[in-house]
């Protein structure tokens, strides 16, 4: 019977690696086709007149099936509509989301996007942060953002592309910014502020002689424009960098790396923040929005040193490919051997969510599988699931309270406190350096160290199986 089991579970093994070869193979080739998404070039013309912005965006999709793209607008966008190039509306609100209809029947799918903002100056100063409409699935290739400046004259607009042009009219000035990748933030500004540039790097600050660009960012492909000024409130994106306060030129370094990392690979608009992810890995050091630090420290905190220098190796093998979350998940399954779901659990949430990795492998008892036990690592610990546990292996147990568990094995009784970091045996008291029960999501888990060493249990985890040995007394 045992034999039979283990030619099942390598003849699996096989099946899943098998599966994981083609999935791979998917990955690497770093075709939109391959995730449903469409890639798409875009252009903005953006008016503005006292404090309100008028907003057209003309999108052109390069590739891809979709027919249908969810739109997410900026908070205070008003006044939208879609046209497509017959002059016919393609928006439209479904369970509460706007939703992009694109004509797939033509030879060339484009929309034309328009909008309102209202946003004020202060001092005829302004940052201009999220102001554009995210197309979930699509990934930004090229954008060119076109201004028509009709109040602040006597302010400047500058974005983080390269490419940038003004014109002064009569009665207005014109701006034209182009670059690769999703639309840049925009800052208008007033004063005179100073100027150094390399082939990679634009740095605007009102003191600049401690500076010397060198080679900053020279090491990386991109541009991007960092502006040092406590006016504006700190911020960093792929190409637009604001930073406050005094700065060293090894931590303007280390920005400049960090964005133009990110530049290196493309992401939809709901994958985006894979990117600051993946160059937080690379350069092992932490930037970004809120999620992407928390799931960097997750990682970090989650994996042994020798998992995330794999899962970091394979990453680096990712430059220049499309990001997306199951790939991600993929990744750390080849690093660790272990299953994941949690960046496509994350990528589609704002809750956070418990970094767990499970073991692919058949969990047994005394050779026979449990079907309902998970053997997880979690902060770099094995647990595994404690009730369903303690009912293979005929231990009584109960809930006292809700984070208080009773048990009785043989002529002893614990008792176990969820979260904590001690726990009671024959009405004695043991502190710890850890905690041997964990609640993670709505499952309570028990150290898989603390199950051997206290219900005399040995766990082998060297096979294709784990097994589990109830030790002879």
């Amino acid at each position: 019977m045992k034999r039979i089991l283990i030619l099942f579970t390598l003849f699996m093994s096989i099946v899943i690696a098998g599966i994981l070869f083609f999935q791979w193979n998917g990955f690497i080739a770093g075709s939109a086709e391959e995730f449903d998404i469409s890639e798409v070039d875009q252009s903005f013309t953006i008016e503005h007149i006292g404090k309100v912005f008028f907003i057209t965006q003309k999108v052109d999709f390069k590739t891809g099936n979709q027919e249908q793209i969810t739109i997410d607008w900026p908070d205070d966008a008003q006044n939208y509509q879609c046209l497509d190039d017959e002059g016919e509306s393609c928006l439209s609100k479904e369970n509460g989301e706007f939703i992009l209809q694109i004509n797939r029947e033509k030879h060339t799918a484009n929309v034309t996007i328009s909008y309102t903002l209202e946003r004020q100056t202060s001092d005829g100063n302004l940052l201009l942060k999220e102001w554009y409409p995210a197309l979930l699935t699509a990934i930004p290739m090229k954008t060119t953002i076109n201004i028509i400046e009709k109040t602040s004259r006597e302010a400047k607009w500058i974005s983080g592309y390269k490419e940038s042009k003004q014109e002064e009219m009569h009665f207005l000035d014109y701006y034209s910014f182009t670059g690769k990748g999703p639309p840049s933030d925009l800052l208008l500004y007033s004063g005179e502020m100073n100027l150094l540039e390399n082939a990679n790097t634009r740095v605007y600050s009102k003191e600049m002689s401690k500076f010397n660009l060198g080679d900053i960012g020279l090491k990386n492909e991109g541009f991007v424009t960092a502006v040092i000024d406590d006016r504006f409130p700190a911020s960093e994106t792929e190409n637009f960098l604001i930073i406050n306060g005094d700065i060293s030129r090894s931590s303007l370094l280390q920005k400049v790396d960090w964005a133009l990392e990110q530049q290196h690979n493309s992401a939809s608009y709901q994958d985006s923040w894979l990117k600051e992810l993946r160059a937080n890995i690379i350069l092992k050091s932490s930037h970004g929005s809120a999620k992407t630090m928390n799931v960097f420290r997750d990682l970090q905190t989650g994996l042994t040193e020798a998992q995330f220098d794999s899962f970091r190796q394979l990453l680096l093998k990712e430059k220049g490919h499309i990001l997306q979350a199951g790939q991600m998940d993929v990744l750390l399954k080849l690093a660790t051997n272990l299953n994941s779901t949690y960046f496509q659990e994350i990528s589609n949430t704002t809750e956070e969510i418990p970094f767990i990795l499970k073991a692919p492998q058949t969990v047994l008892l005394n050779d026979k599988p449990l079907i309902d036990v998970d053997f997880i690592q979690y902060k770099q610990k094995e647990l595994i699931s404690l009730a369903e546990l303690f009912e293979a292996i005929g231990i009584e147990y109960n809930f006292l309270q809700e984070d208080v568990i009773y048990a009785v094995k043989g002529g002893s009784s614990y008792r176990f406190y969820v979260n904590k970091d001690y726990f009671i045996l024959n009405e004695e008291n043991y502190g710890l350096l850890t905690k041997p029960v964990q609640k993670i999501g709505s499952t309570v888990f028990m150290e898989a160290e603390w199950l051997e060493k206290l219900f005399e249990v040995d766990i082998d985890r060297s096979s294709s199986q784990v097994e589990i040995q109830l030790s002879e007394t």
